[in-house]
């Protein structure tokens, strides 16, 4: 009877370690969680940037959206273009294949008119956004259903926004 007893009190205690065990994980994510989205709130405001031409470019995040006013989204698809073209090349010449000048600007030309960003010319888009610790960054991308989505990202640390290699400067007014 007594070691019936004792394990139905083990039993027990080890009921209520696995219970509080679950509750104590589920608040870590709770506050896990809550901590990312106070991290993701600190990128919401304006962003601005002067292109070579002197014109303002604006891009604005909420916790909604993502808004373009003015953005020089052709410069941008040169990068993207530049940038994918580049990592093809590279990859080319890993294979052992020699790429020539007429073959670089060929494959730069199938990037530049596989993008289609017309979807955001001074125009709002939804995102999604994932903060990334080690880096303190925010990390968004755009979700237009176009297959070239873009990517932003946020440095916490220096408040600045970067599309791509275009930096745009935190807006504090």
């Amino acid at each position: 009877m007594k070691k019936e007893n004792g394990y139905n009190f083990m039993t027990r205690l080890s009921k209520e370690i696995i219970r509080i065990s679950l509750l104590i994980l589920m608040l870590m994510l709770l506050d896990g969680c809550d901590h990312t989205a106070n991290e993701i709130k600190q990128a919401y405001g304006k962003y601005v940037y002067e292109n070579s031409a002197g014109k303002t470019e604006i891009i604005e995040i909420n916790q909604d959206e993502i808004r373009f006013d003015n953005v020089d989204v052709n410069a941008l698809k040169e990068i993207k273009a530049t940038f994918e073209a580049q990592r093809e090349i590279n990859k080319l010449e890993q294979e052992g294949k020699v790429v020539d000048e007429n073959q670089r600007k060929t494959i730069k030309e199938k990037y530049q008119g596989e993008i289609d960003w017309s979807d955001f010319y001074n125009q709002s888009f939804s995102y999604n956004a994932e903060y990334e610790e080690d880096s303190q960054a925010i990390y968004f991308e755009s979700v237009t259903g176009n297959e070239n989505e873009m990517y932003l990202s946020y440095d916490l640390k220096h408040k600045m926004l970067t599309v791509y290699t275009i930096e745009f400067k935190k807006d504090m007014n």
